[in-house]
């Protein structure tokens, strides 16, 4: 089986992964904050297991993985639920944008927003994948697809 580290051309920065306990914190949050939808990804718990945060590249991509207690002090601390409820922020570009999945329905769309500029509206954050899979093999800039 892959590791999840390997869909990504350089590892940066690699924390040690997330234990049960940790995960079992996300998940408490996530249901005690009343998300519509409480099932993340199964690649994305893979790397959590593997690194609870870290910073990985492929091509000009860039991935700041957050770790699980950074989920949560960012999505009170950028105001996620009142600019863009259930978008369940994972990473960050290094340029300000984040990738979240949309916990709002089916929890497997992955879009970028800009933290200066949040909201689900299409002037505000793109869909960039239908799977986090699919993110992970993408090697453009994030930040060229935002200023399309």
């Amino acid at each position: 089986m892959r590791k999840m580290q390997g869909y990504f051309e350089k590892i940066w920065s690699a924390a040690p992964g997330a234990d049960e306990n940790k995960l079992w914190k996300l998940f408490s949050w996530i249901e005690e904050s009343g998300f519509p939808e409480t099932n993340l990804p199964e690649e994305y718990i893979l790397l959590l297991k593997e690194s609870n945060g870290g910073d990985f590249t492929n091509g000009q991509r860039e991935y700041q993985l957050l770790s699980v207690e950074e989920v949560i002090a960012y999505y009170e601390a950028y105001s996620f639920p009142l600019y863009m409820p259930y978008a369940f922020p994972f990473a960050m570009d290094g340029c300000g944008n984040f990738y979240v999945f949309d916990l709002r329905e089916n929890g497997t769309g992955v879009y970028a927003v800009s933290s200066g500029n949040m909201g689900w509206t299409d002037d505000e954050c793109c869909r960039i994948a239908d799977s986090f899979l699919e993110c992970l093999q993408q090697t453009e800039l994030l930040e060229d697809i935002l200023l399309r």
